[in-house]
């Protein structure tokens, strides 16, 4: 069973998103339905419900070598950034008991 290419990969994924089902799928891409069930099965990991990081949503990847020299900052980052940013409470300690300063007094 030879792996789907990229384009094979995305169309199937596209239509699965479009609520079409894996035998309309292999039907339309003339494709095995077994290899659109493992494309789905290998692409279709459950989404975390753990408090996701803004490097988590960032685009951390080329696109055709796969290398990791790239940082590219996604809306949803920057939209997660600037709600943890309104929601940040500085450490903010009250420290004038504990630091001399001799032109204070």
């Amino acid at each position: 069973m030879k792996k789907l290419n990229k384009n094979q990969e995305y169309a199937v994924l596209w239509l699965r998103q479009q609520n079409k089902n894996a035998a309309e799928i292999a039907e339309e891409l003339d494709i095995s339905l077994d290899r659109v069930e493992a494309a789905i099965r290998q692409n279709s990991e459950p989404v975390k419900a753990t408090k996701s990081k803004s490097k988590d949503l960032m685009i951390t990847k080329t696109s055709n070598k796969q290398t990791k020299n790239v940082a590219i900052m996604t809306g949803e980052a920057s939209a997660l950034n600037d709600e943890l940013k309104k929601n940040f409470k500085g450490n903010t300690k009250d420290n004038k008991d504990y630091i001399f300063r001799p032109n204070d007094e």
